[in-house]
């Protein structure tokens, strides 16, 4: 996402940075959910694109997202625009080792290393959960089955 400005504040011994990035109306996941799972073609082909790039982007600087998901991709704009967000997760994929039993993708979204206990997340984790986001976009089902009340918010 564009940094549009940013600037800072003192409120008594704190000094916090605030930080404008463009607005974006929506996630990914409340799109679809609010389409019921039914996308056009043209947007489908327009958002895979797009996260396509993204994730492009960030492993050509060598960064695992590790937590690309259909609710950490905003939407936003007349002709719906996508942009990936929440990067708590991300790391500089040649120093990233996770702590033992730490978890830190979307479970939906998880590639099977995560379940099998890797402590050295690779780029692999995120076309993983791109290419179950692009399939959720075409065919209107995630992948895998889940129980009622374990989809995001």
């Amino acid at each position: 996402m564009q940094l549009l400005d940013h600037f800072t504040a003192t409120v008594g011994s704190h000094t916090f940075l605030y930080m404008v990035f463009e607005f974006m109306d929506t996630t990914l996941w409340r799109f679809w959910q609010h389409r019921r799972r039914l996308v056009s073609p043209v947007q489908t082909h327009g958002f895979i694109a797009q996260v396509v790039s993204g994730v492009a982007h960030l492993h050509s600087r060598d960064i695992v997202h590790s937590d690309l998901s259909m609710a950490n991709s905003l939407v936003g704009g007349c002709e719906p625009s996508l942009r990936i967000a929440d990067f708590g997760g991300a790391m500089d994929a040649a120093n990233m080792v996770l702590k033992a039993g730490a978890v830190i993708t979307t479970e939906y979204a998880r590639a099977p290393e995560i379940f099998l206990g890797t402590r050295r997340p690779t780029v692999g984790i995120d076309l993983w959960a791109l290419g179950v986001v692009s399939v959720a976009l075409l065919f209107g089902s995630l992948i895998f089955w889940q129980g009622e009340g374990c989809e995001p918010r």
